[in-house]
C-alpha cells in the first residue's frame, strides 16, 4: 500500500473519516471505531487495552509481534496507540508499501512525520506527542476484514 495522500485529502474521504479508517485503508466507510464492523463497539473514550484490544480482534484483525510478519509488501499492518491512560483515547496509523508509518488526524492531511518533523520510520522511536504509548500491531487478514454492517460515503 502506497502512502496515497491525496486520496484522502479529497471530499468525501478529507472529512468524513478518521485515523482507524485511514489505517484500515478504507476511504469509503466513513468514521469507524474498532468493534463497530461486527457489532462489538462500546464507547470508545476510557476503553482499557484489553477491551480494544477484543475489539480489535472481533472485527477480524490478527495481533502480531513487531518483529513478525512486519512486511508491507505481503501483509496489511496497523498499529495502535494510546494517550495518556487516564484519558482512554487511541490512535492508529498504517505502516506503508516503503515500510514507513503513516496516519490521519481527523480532517487534516495524512502525514508520514512525526511531531519532530522526521519521518516514521520505528514507532517506538517516534515522536507521536501524547500517543507514543503502543497498544499493539495488528494485520488484516488476507481475505480482508468481514463485518456485518459497513457504511459507504
Amino acid at each position: 500500500m502506497d502512502f496515497a495522500e491525496s486520496v484522502w485529502h479529497s471530499n468525501p474521504a478529507k472529512n468524513k473519516t478518521n485515523c482507524f479508517t485511514y489505517a484500515l485503508d478504507e476511504p469509503k466507510a466513513g468514521w469507524l471505531f474498532p468493534g463497530y464492523l461486527n457489532d462489538c463497539f462500546h464507547a470508545f473514550a476510557k476503553v482499557p487495552v484489553a477491551a480494544l484490544k477484543q475489539q480489535l480482534l472481533d472485527d477480524g484483525l490478527i495481533e502480531i509481534k513487531k518483529s513478525e510478519e512486519m512486511n508491507p509488501l505481503t501483509t496489511h499492518i496497523i498499529a495502535a496507540t494510546r494517550d495518556d491512560p487516564y484519558i482512554g483515547d487511541f490512535h492508529f496509523l498504517r505502516m506503508d508499501g516503503n515500510y514507513t508509518w503513516s496516519f490521519k488526524q481527523g480532517a487534516q492531511r495524512p502525514s508520514n512525520k512525526d511531531l519532530s518533523g522526521n519521518i516514521i520510520t520505528d514507532l517506538e522511536k517516534a515522536n507521536l506527542g501524547n500517543y507514543e504509548d503502543i497498544v499493539g500491531y495488528f494485520k488484516i487478514p488476507p481475505q480482508g476484514l468481514a463485518s456485518q454492517k459497513r457504511l459507504y460515503l
